[in-house]
């Protein structure tokens, strides 16, 4: 059996076995999100814009590698 978790949480690497998870970038998708209201204040006429962060699968001893 093999566990994944998503987000990647802060104590996920403190669990015996340290947790395999998709680790999402917070930070820079509250940072685009905010450039995008701002162009959107700025221009609201502009055709919709989408931007996408790749998550990264951070693999640990629960998907029995390692």
């Amino acid at each position: 059996m093999a566990i994944v978790g998503f987000d990647d949480v802060y104590w996920a690497t403190s669990l015996n076995p340290a947790l395999t998870a998709v680790k999402q970038f917070g930070y820079e998708m509250g940072q685009q999100a905010a450039e995008l209201l701002y162009k959107r204040l700025a221009n609201p006429q502009a055709p919709p814009t989408s931007f996408i962060i790749k998550p990264e699968l951070m693999v640990r001893k629960s998907c029995g590698t390692r």
